[in-house]
């Protein structure tokens, strides 16, 4: 387990209760060891400021820090439906003091479930950039199945990052190809590393169609075999609430979406826990006896594993 993490978060204020929630849940799952979080933001408001600085207050060994970037730097590349704060995690090398070799960035729409110290040690600091497989959703045509991995957790050499000036050539990217990449950061992350990426273990980034494929023994055309699908199921690491899968939207099923709840409860946003539009959409949730009963059954792989290290259960 590493003793000092860094960890980087990009988020607007849409997103900065969902990167509160994010944080609890590391401060969770790792109550000892040095901790640094690196918001790198826009436009997020004075009140979540505070209610985010507050989370690491009552340690000495946890400190977060805000950044501001320049959005012109990035205003011409496509928003799309993911927001300018998306394109911050290319710059974090510049963004950063130089001081910080190493770290870990999260999208906020992440859980952490266990101490997520041990995600660098399944990192070969040689590899200037680790990730998880994209698992389940569409296929991009930048990389062959099993080759193009999911920008929501990265872990990043920045010392390298910046030696091989690796900002420059992913601003280049955007400028030049972005208006046809699909996923935007993350189709530029994949053209610069393609094949030169470490593959993490699947734990770590666990996405919505890991529980399918595992149910249905579906794994070829991955990079990861059943062990490693068992271990995302029963011992996660990190779960990420991809595409429509969030959490915080009412009607969402998700095997730790009750988990997410909990922190959410536990929380100054509590306020903010998803209510249905109407009557009638409360009643046809809790009609969905078939999506509660998959959410329940999926939640239960983790009951299964004694030793999973999770602090809470799903």
């Amino acid at each position: 387990m590493s003793d000092h993490v860094h960890v980087v978060l990009a988020t607007d204020n849409t997103y900065a209760p969902w990167a509160g929630v994010l944080i609890s849940s590391i401060l969770d799952t790792r109550p000892d060891g040095a901790m640094e979080f690196h918001l790198v933001e826009q436009g997020v408001s004075t009140d979540n400021r505070e209610r985010i600085n507050a989370l690491g207050a009552g340690r000495l060994d946890v400190s977060i820090h805000w950044y501001t970037p320049d959005p012109c730097a990035f205003s011409s590349f496509p928003i799309k439906r993911y927001g300018i704060a998306s394109y911050y995690r290319l710059s974090i090398a510049s963004i950063l003091p130089a001081s910080v070799k190493r770290v870990i960035y999260l999208d906020c729409d992440v859980l952490a479930t266990t101490d997520i110290g041990d995600l660098l040690d399944d990192h070969d600091p040689a590899h200037m950039l680790a990730a998880v497989e994209n698992i389940g959703g569409p296929t991009s045509q930048l990389c062959k199945p099993g080759r193009y991995f999911n920008s929501g957790v990265l872990v990043i050499n920045l010392e390298a990052w910046r030696a091989r000036r690796c900002e420059e050539k992913l601003l280049d990217l955007m400028r030049e190809q972005g208006d046809t990449f699909e996923y935007p950061d993350q189709d530029a992350l994949n053209v610069l590393f393609h094949g030169e990426w470490q593959r993490l273990p699947l734990r770590w980034n666990v996405q919505p169609g890991v529980w399918s494929r595992y149910e249905k023994k579906r794994f070829s055309k991955t990079g990861y075999d059943a062990d490693s699908f068992e271990a995302a199921v029963k011992r996660p690491g990190l779960v990420h609430f991809l595409a429509k899968k969030k959490p915080w939207v009412f009607g969402c099923f998700h095997p730790f979406r009750k988990l997410w709840l909990s922190y959410l409860d536990d929380s100054s946003w509590r306020s903010l826990k998803p209510q249905p539009e109407s009557i009638w959409g409360r009643a046809v949730h809790y009609m969905n006896v078939a999506s509660h009963a998959k959410e329940m059954r999926r939640a239960r792989y983790l009951s299964q594993q004694s030793s999973s290290g999770c602090v809470r259960a799903p």
